[in-house]
């Protein structure tokens, strides 16, 4: 069985290359708009923080940032440009701190990217470091959102023999592909009732946005 952690590590380094991605977001990308909603001047977990994009948003925004990514090269490529947050290399099911934040963010398909048991370890492990009424906020793609994630996902399917499961390949050949996950409400649901949690889940430009408040 493939280590899927040094799998991820791979990927994130490539996708961070392939979309070129600039230090800012887009003022009205969706992303963007679900960091701009957060009550200013808070205390923010950002898990899987990659090159630094969502971290230098929230800190010109006036948030304190904590930033965990499993990827060495990620969190260098962040510090170069959003140097005045606090870093942790781990992989984000495995992150706990003794401390609580008001929100925590697993924005462009950060739980995708992992096994079920890791997803679950994940929002366990958010909803233990929020304060009373913080938010966890996790947003991925919406497998229905157009054809090009449906045509994928039904591709992922009969290779894969899973219902929403995905085939990303590595630009190197030699390397393993990634398999992410679109996750159906029905799935989210499950986990999230499973959890005891208190959440909603919306459909928002092509996205589903979970947010899960502690209570």
């Amino acid at each position: 069985m493939q280590n899927w952690k040094k799998v991820l590590i791979d990927h994130s380094k490539q996708d961070y290359i392939l979309k070129t991605y600039g230090t800012d977001y887009v003022n009205n990308s969706p992303l963007f708009l679900i960091i701009k909603s957060l009550k200013h001047n808070k205390k923010v977990l950002s898990f899987g923080c990659g090159g630094g994009r969502e971290v230098k948003t929230l800190l010109n925004l006036g948030h304190t940032v904590t930033a965990v990514d499993i990827s060495k090269d990620m969190i260098s490529q962040s510090k170069k440009i959003a140097p005045d947050a606090r870093y942790f290399l781990k992989e984000v099911s495995e992150f706990k701190l003794n401390e609580n934040f008001d929100y925590i963010l697993g924005l462009d398909n950060l739980l995708c990217y992992l096994p079920k048991d890791a997803v679950i370890r994940t929002i366990k492990n958010s909803l233990a470091m929020l304060k009373e009424n913080g938010k966890a906020i996790f947003s991925m793609i919406y497998m229905f959102s157009n054809y090009r994630t449906i045509a994928k996902s039904l591709i992922g399917f009969i290779r894969l023999k899973r219902f929403g499961d995905v085939i990303c390949r590595h630009i190197d050949p030699n390397k393993p592909p990634c398999i992410m996950h679109y996750f159906t409400f029905k799935e989210l649901q499950k986990i999230l009732k499973s959890l005891n949690a208190k959440y909603t889940i919306e459909r928002k430009d092509g996205l589903l946005v979970i947010e899960i408040t502690k209570t």
